[in-house]
């Protein structure tokens, strides 16, 4: 059976590349996204498991580091 793919998937796509590599690309993307959401239901999380949460992004808006415009060529 996986030989007789492999086959198929060679010879259509040297002989017919246009009308056949295209679908198959979109039903191998389709085959993963849905893969992948299936998966996603199905796992269970972990008991000590906890969700990653970023901490708040703070931006320093003090001059201390603040030394000027750089003229060009100085290091």
């Amino acid at each position: 059976m996986g030989l007789a793919l492999i086959v198929v998937i060679l010879v259509f796509g040297i002989w017919k590349h246009d009308v056949f590599l295209f679908p198959l690309g979109i039903v191998y993307m389709f085959y993963g996204v849905g893969r992948a959401i299936l998966l996603g239901f199905f796992r269970a999380p972990a008991e000590d498991e906890e969700a990653e949460i970023a901490g708040p992004i703070v931006i320093d808006d003090t001059d201390q580091n603040y030394s000027g415009p750089r003229r060009p060529g100085a290091a």
